[in-house]
């Protein structure tokens, strides 16, 4: 067994995750993740599907066209089943992925799709759609000398009257080759993340800590002119982070539970949200990132 410690949680994993944080030796585990041989879902679930996905009490059951099967029970135990002839390297990405996303959910943590940095102690998160730079805004701000949280799964702890806070991931973020060339580095230093997709995994261990960090913004990435932002609240702020929950996106409204959209509620309570516009221009990248530092330690951001 491999010992990692991800989202404060300690993980013991049948397979080697590089991506981890060794944990230090002899801690017991939160999470096991072991190979097992896992049911195959119905054949009209899984005909012309990419994704198929079943959903019974603790458990929740994906299968996957291009890498094989993740079984999730009860926030504690993954269990993972390659496709014949596939390497268990071949199914990291979903674990590391949807698995995590939806193991955070079934312990009671909000998760949300999104990449995160800590600027000066003050953790931002990017929210968008697949496609609209979520991490490359992460990638430039570490490039630019501050620690990335997380590139895709954002679980956020709420506490009390506390703060909220998020635990970071680990360093590791999944980018396209124009992205990696943006921030001025190869593409060709660094691996691809699956034969199937055209994403490399970019190391960004610089500064990372497994330590919480207390969420201090929340930025809904937007197509625009020039850089900016608008503050959005009530119902405004709550659709927008419902639209990118982790947990409902991929186990569906119904099955999430009304717990979950009392979190998203008292998140936009206390954390502040904008909608951020930016160009979708490569080149206006250096400003952008000029602009969030100075965005972050404005008052009325606070």
């Amino acid at each position: 067994m491999y010992s990692y410690v991800a989202y404060g949680l300690h993980v013991h994993a049948g397979l080697p995750l590089p991506e981890l944080l060794q944990a230090p030796a002899g801690a017991a585990p939160d999470v096991v993740i072991a190979r097992d041989t896992l049911p195959v879902l119905p054949k009209e679930v899984i005909e012309g599907n990419s994704l198929c996905i079943g959903i019974r009490k603790e458990e929740v059951h994906y299968v996957w066209r291009e890498f094989g099967a993740l079984l999730i029970r009860g926030g504690r135990q993954i269990f993972y089943d390659p496709h014949p002839g596939m390497p268990d390297s071949s199914m990291r990405a979903p674990l590391l992925g949807v698995g995590f996303g939806t193991l955070l959910h079934q312990r009671g943590v909000l998760t949300l799709h999104a990449s995160c940095v800590s600027i000066g102690g003050r953790a931002v998160a990017f929210l968008g759609n697949k496609g609209d730079g979520k991490s490359t805004t992460s990638a430039l701000l570490h490039s630019r000398g501050h620690s990335l949280v997380t590139d895709d799964v954002l679980a956020v702890h709420l506490k009390g009257a506390s703060a909220p806070e998020v635990w970071p991931a680990f360093p590791n973020q999944k980018l396209c080759r124009d992205s990696i060339a943006a921030i001025g580095e190869r593409a060709e230093a660094y691996p691809e993340l699956h034969p199937a997709l055209d994403k490399r995994v970019r190391s960004a261990r610089a500064g990372f800590s497994p330590e919480p960090v207390p969420l201090h913004a929340i930025f809904v990435l937007a197509d625009g002119p020039e850089i900016g932002t608008s503050r959005l609240t009530g119902g405004a702020a709550f659709s927008e982070v419902v639209r990118h929950s982790y947990a409902a996106r991929f186990l569906g409204a119904d099955q999430v539970g009304g717990g979950h959209f009392q979190q998203i509620l008292s998140l936009v309570q206390r954390v502040p949200t904008f909608r951020l516009t930016r160009p979708r221009d490569l080149f206006s990248l250096p400003a952008l990132g000029a602009f969030l530092e100075d965005h972050v330690h404005m008052p009325c951001a606070a």
